[in-house]
């Protein structure tokens, strides 16, 4: 009983854990570039939409049916 009243007695409370994150933040930048918000998206999606459009054209199946149209012959 007595070993946990001495335990207890070394732990401090801490008051403010700021004073602890000092070290590990980053500074941060709230300036807003154009390129951050209207290159980046952009380029981002004239690639995309070039990836898609070069895959349907690319694959055969795909290229016959978006420019000839569903084939409607059965046997």
């Amino acid at each position: 009983m007595e070993e946990n009243k001495t335990n207890s007695q070394n732990f401090k409370t801490i008051k403010n854990s700021s004073a602890y994150r000092g070290t590990f933040q980053t500074k941060v930048n709230n300036h807003s570039g154009f390129g951050k918000n209207f290159l980046l998206p952009f380029f981002s999606g004239v690639l995309g939409c070039s990836l898609v459009i070069g895959t349907c054209f690319g694959v055969p199946s795909i290229k016959e049916r978006l420019l000839y149209g569903p084939s409607n012959i059965s046997n």
